[in-house]
């Protein structure tokens, strides 16, 4: 009651600051009528009943009762002991407010370790908060989905619960506090559907739908509302319903269309079909244009211009010193999807300065209780106020899945097998499960590893730049980058390798000789290493794999710069920590 569907609605309306193109075609709430989410069993609830009557509609729904999943572990185990035995010494930043009556989402943030912060909400401190962490690339250079200190509980849940059916998982946050009188959020959307998991505490959320977007204040100037209510900036570029960008979509459409042609021409010369080889140099050819493409796309400049990148990530933030050991920092404040109203205003004072704003009681209001869950759609706008519970294990603590806002809302059985118009997000996700990727890494390990011989990447037959393991550490003592051992003795293909073989033959069988004298009359010269002998194929194997690396170190740095201007323009997607170093740094040669 109190909402409609609604037939699709495109229209205009003023954004202060702006002109706004509202799509959105879900769940509304109308003014005047009860405002209360609906409320159902979770043992009462399905995948497909959720997809049909919720997902699809874009209605949120509070869900009494956690997950029923087998790898859902959270509830039953992560009270402050556990917490801090097993994940302790896992790094955060934390959001600081500067009084009880001030809120959070302002970007100052202190650094500690979750067994420090745990110490400090035992000890009554309600002016701490623990929200989303800044992620890293994943193995496939594109944001992982989770950090610390999920990275040490992550076998506590499962990447995609059996609820969610076919959305494709974005990320995985823990959000912890413990105000007693109530902590807000700040009213202000999120870009991918939620589903938020109480642990314990209690949380008053106020929503309000999409279509309202144009009379919420954002401090982004409001460019388009999707029909799903995924929300776009004139900051943010060509941004589709899904949440992927135009031009990442069509280079990866090229580059899938360029790798189906290397895989025809190699059958086609393994069948002898005339004119197969110059077939194949085409298609390796065209394959090579695209991921050419993909890198000047990600980098919008010259691979000289790499050694700016951490300049530029930390562009916009400060740091100060608060205490011996804690490092404070201001980051940008007013991210474009929070609002300027303060809905702790009087009536009368909200309706003065927001006059478009349509008010405390047109929400949608909900309260959730520990054991609880709520799903709310990319887009909804919502001001959440936090309240601590007292015990043992006091204050509020949350866990939530953020998924990539389906666009296809077919309510029917085909539109919960295809939640998505395109099979971009579908596509990468289905190469992380091949690649192991859907899986939780070894508890305690913060590392990334890609490579033949690593379960978290599969080598890719026509990716140069894939099959390489990449060893990263963390606190800025820098990186290594390890050669697996099937190098030795992985085959070589392609004549034109042999050729090099050969041709360098001579000079390298002789120096290997005299290296070879010399290590067994008087072994290696101080500080040298003692040469491995390595065959001549092993060596252009090795030589190989090292190029293969310092490509790899490229795409990804690619990525990190993208993902850098992405959150100058609107939601951040990555941000590494300081001291934090990426792969293959210090091996890429200069320009």
């Amino acid at each position: 009651q109190g909402t409609s569907y609604g037939a699709a609605v495109t229209h205009e309306k003023q954004q202060p600051g702006g002109m706004a193109h509202v799509q959105y075609n879900g769940f509304r709430v109308h003014n005047g009528s009860a405002h209360r989410v609906e409320v159902v069993k979770e043992h009462e609830l399905d995948p497909k009943t959720f997809w049909q009557k919720y997902v699809s509609q874009r209605k949120p729904v509070l869900i009494d009762g956690h997950l029923s999943d087998a790898g859902w572990k959270a509830s039953a185990k992560w009270d402050d002991d556990y917490l801090r035995k097993t994940a302790g010494d896992a790094p955060l930043m934390v959001e600081k407010r500067e009084g009880t009556d001030d809120s959070y989402g302002k970007g100052r943030k202190v650094q500690m370790t979750l067994r420090h912060f745990l110490d400090a909400i035992s000890s009554g401190s309600d002016q701490l908060y623990l929200s989303t962490q800044e992620v890293g690339p994943a193995a496939d250079g594109h944001p992982d989905l989770y950090t610390h200190p999920l990275t040490e509980l992550a076998h506590d849940f499962e990447p995609v619960p059996s609820l969610a059916g076919h959305l494709v998982p974005q990320q995985m946050n823990l959000w912890m506090g413990a105000s007693k009188a109530g902590a807000s959020s700040g009213l202000h959307h999120d870009y991918h559907d939620n589903i938020y998991i109480l642990l314990r505490g209690r949380k008053r959320f106020r929503l309000y739908d999409p279509s309202q977007a144009p009379n919420m204040y954002t401090h982004g100037t409001l460019k388009l509302v999707h029909s799903n209510g995924r929300i776009v900036y004139a900051s943010q570029g060509d941004v589709l319903a899904d949440g992927s960008e135009v031009r990442d979509v069509k280079l990866w459409k090229a580059r899938v269309e360029a790798e189906k042609a290397v895989e025809e021409a190699e059958l086609a010369v393994k069948m002898g079909k005339k004119g197969a080889a110059k077939q194949l140099k085409a298609a390796q050819e065209q394959l090579e244009g695209v991921l050419d493409a993909e890198l000047e796309d990600a980098l919008g400049m010259g691979p000289d211009d790499f050694d700016d990148m951490e300049e530029d990530l930390d562009e916009g933030e400060e740091e100060e010193e608060e205490g011996p050991g804690i490092r404070v920092a201001n980051e940008e404040n007013d991210p474009p999807s929070f609002s300027r109203v303060n809905m702790s205003l009087p009536p009368a004072s909200l309706r003065k300065q927001f006059p478009k704003f349509p008010g405390v009681d047109a929400a949608l209001e909900c309260v959730v209780e520990a054991g609880q869950m709520l799903y709310l759609p990319a887009g909804w706008f919502h001001e959440v106020t936090s309240f601590g519970s007292a015990g043992p294990n006091s204050g509020h603590l949350a866990f939530n899945y953020w998924f990539h806002p389906p666009d296809h809302l077919d309510a029917s059985y085909q539109g919960f097998h295809r939640p998505y118009t395109s099979d971009y997000y579908p596509a990468i996700w289905r190469e992380r499960l091949a690649a192991g990727m859907g899986r939780p890494a070894d508890a305690g390990t913060s590392g990334t590893h890609v490579g033949a011989g690593s379960p978290h990447r599969a080598p890719h037959p026509h990716h140069p730049f894939e099959g390489v393991h990449v060893d990263e550490h963390d606190g800025g003592t820098g990186h290594t980058l390890e050669i697996p051992p099937e190098v030795a003795t992985a085959p070589v293909a392609g004549r034109s390798a042999q050729k090099k073989r050969k041709s360098r033959a001579g000079s390298e069988q002789e120096a290997g000789a005299g290296k070879g004298k010399a290590g067994k009359q008087g072994g290696a010269a101080p500080g040298e290493e003692a040469d491995p002998q390595l065959s001549e194929e092993q060596k252009e194997q090795l030589h190989e794999q090292i190029k293969a690396m310092l490509m790899q170190g490229l795409l990804m740095r690619a990525r990190m710069k993208s993902a850098a201007a992405k959150k100058a323009r609107g939601p951040a997607l990555y941000k590494p920590p300081r001291g934090r170093r990426h792969h293959a740094v210090a091996f890429f040669p200069r320009t």
